[in-house]
Order: C-alpha cells, then sequence, then structure tokens
C-alpha cells in the first residue's frame, strides 16, 4: 500500500469517526456518570468492537448481511433497541460521577458498574451498529486491492481505523470535561443526562429506518 493510498484512508477514518455517532455519545454519557476512566472503558470496548466488525465485513457473516434483508432487517432491530435501552437508562440517570459523595444514591449505584460492564455497552454498540458494518464493506475493496499482502494491508487498515476512533473518543471526552464540570449541579445534570439520552435513543429510532 502506498502512503497516498493509507493517507486517504486516514483522511475518511478521521472524518467518519469524529462524527458524532453511537460510540461518542456513549462515551460522553458514561463521562459524565460513571467518570473519564469508565468512559475510556467503553472507548475501548467499541474499539475491539469495530475490530471484530472489520473482520466479519470480509467474511461470510459479511456477504450475508449485505445480500440477505431479513439479516440486515435483524441487525437493525437488535442495533437500533439496545440504543433505545441504553438511552433510556441514561435519561434517567439524576446526576454526574462529580456530584459531592452521598449527594445522589443513584449516582453512586452507577458509579457500581464494573469497567467490564462498561467495556461490554461499548463493545455491543459497535457489534449492533449497521452503519459500521455497511461502511466497512462499502470502503475496503477499494483499498483491499494491490500486490502486496492481503492480510497486511487488511490489518493496517483496520489498526488505523480502530486508532482513529479511539483519538476522537478521548478528544471529546476532554472536551467535554469542563462543560460537564458547568452541568454538575443536580437540574443541570438531569438536563445533560437526559438529553443525551433522547439523541441515543434518536439514533437509535434512525437504525429502523436506515437503508442499504
Amino acid at each position: 500500500m502506498t502512503i497516498s493510498t493509507w493517507l486517504l484512508f486516514l483522511s475518511i477514518s478521521l472524518l467518519t469517526t469524529f462524527s458524532p455517532g453511537p460510540g461518542v455519545l456513549l462515551a460522553i454519557a458514561n463521562s459524565a456518570t460513571l467518570g473519564p476512566r469508565k468512559a475510556m472503558c467503553s472507548s475501548l470496548g467499541n474499539a475491539l468492537g469495530i475490530l471484530m466488525v472489520a473482520m466479519l465485513s470480509v467474511t461470510v457473516v459479511g456477504l450475508l448481511f449485505k445480500t440477505s434483508a431479513t439479516a440486515f432487517l435483524a441487525l437493525r432491530l437488535v442495533g437500533g433497541g439496545y440504543l433505545i435501552w441504553l438511552g433510556w437508562r441514561q435519561c434517567g440517570k439524576q446526576s454526574f460521577s462529580a456530584a459531592p459523595a452521598g449527594q445522589h444514591a443513584h449516582a453512586a449505584a452507577a458509579r457500581d458498574q464494573s469497567g467490564w460492564q462498561t467495556a461490554g455497552q461499548g463493545l455491543l454498540v459497535a457489534l449492533t451498529n449497521p452503519k459500521s458494518l455497511m461502511f466497512f464493506i462499502a470502503l475496503f475493496p477499494r483499498f483491499m486491492a494491490g500486490d502486496d499482502g492481503g492480510g497486511t494491508r487488511f490489518a493496517l487498515l483496520t489498526a488505523t481505523f480502530a486508532a482513529c476512533a479511539m483519538l476522537s473518543h478521548l478528544t471529546y471526552i476532554a472536551l467535554a470535561r469542563p462543560v460537564l464540570s458547568f452541568m454538575a449541579s443536580g437540574r443541570r445534570a438531569r438536563l445533560f443526562n437526559g438529553a443525551t439520552g433522547l439523541l441515543l435513543i434518536g439514533l437509535g429510532l434512525s437504525m429502523f429506518t436506515m437503508q442499504r
């Protein structure tokens, strides 16, 4: 793969990953209610899910979702339903992780969520996002053609995209901290959690109507 080809893929990956989607929104929501460390767990899980989706896209599974309307519909329903469930939970959260100790029992319970559970959320969001699968199915063939080793090229492309996803999540989490500090009071925290929850629900509903 030439440097110019890789730079083109890098540019597409950066534009795609920095466009706010379910993974980014989940990271920001978790940063608010669970803290930045656990938000990073969801981002790591999301990056792992992206790698798995990329691998699936070049197998018979990717071909199945590309050609079978039923399989694609099932993925849309599962992915959309999971985002709606996450959004509903987010709407019910009353405060941020930055709230004073003992001020909100619900916040303390939320912080009891383990890093593994949070990583699992990010993983499932990536695995059940039909947009990610169709992105790889559509994009990878354009960059996989060449005389060099297909396995090496595939590994480079998937690692590049996953790294871009992690970079975007880190950036959004860092940029969100000043906003989250301002929003940490009870009423503002509830409004923020409600807004991010509704956005997750909206993304979930949009999956029900998306086309291949």
